[in-house]
């Protein structure tokens, strides 16, 4: 499946607004999306509830630019994403997320899967986590890598707010440039 997005305000896989019962569920196969907006989510809701899940057999390559994107998450919801797939992530822009949330929002991300792979370049710019809220990371990824560039930039964690990062086993990589 391959998914390309562009606007002003743009959700790729998922919805606006999500309620507590809506979620996104990729069981198997490859989905490459490429996004360009002002703000917006490539996989899951811009506000509200956004439950993701990637099965063991699910590949997602994401590649966005713009003002404010998140790769998979919300933008100023809540979030429970659970990742046993695979994950590639590309972005660039003044606030990007690559799995996580953007502004405000709180939930928890566990990374199970064997391979999530994060490039970001963006004045403030994260991996895994938040850049404003309460995020709960826990990382069981086979491997990480995580490469950033920008005037405010982290690997995995919380830019500013709080939350907490767990990592139970796997090689993580950090690169950051700012």
């Amino acid at each position: 499946l391959n998914i390309f997005s562009s606007g002003d305000q743009i959700v790729c896989i998922g919805g606006g607004f999500g309620n507590e019962n809506s979620s996104v569920h990729i069981v198997r196969g490859e989905i490459t999306a490429e996004a360009k907006a002002i703000s917006g989510v490539v996989i899951g809701s811009f506000d509200g509830c956004s439950n993701v899940r990637l099965e063991k057999e699910a590949s997602v390559s994401i590649r966005c630019a713009g003002n404010q994107l998140v790769g998979i998450g919300t933008e100023k919801g809540t979030l429970n994403v659970l990742s046993e797939g695979s994950i590639r992530f590309y972005g660039e822009g003044d606030r990007i997320v690559g799995v996580g949330a953007l502004a405000g929002g709180t939930g928890n991300v566990c990374l199970a899967g064997s391979l999530v792979d994060a490039e970001y370049k963006g004045a403030n710019a994260i991996g895994v986590g938040s850049l404003i809220g309460g995020v709960k990371v826990t990382c069981r990824s086979d491997k990480m890598r995580m490469y950033g560039e920008g005037e405010t930039t982290c690997g995995i964690g919380n830019l500013d707010g709080y939350g907490s990062v767990k990592i139970e086993r796997g090689t993580i990589q950090v690169d950051l440039l700012s």
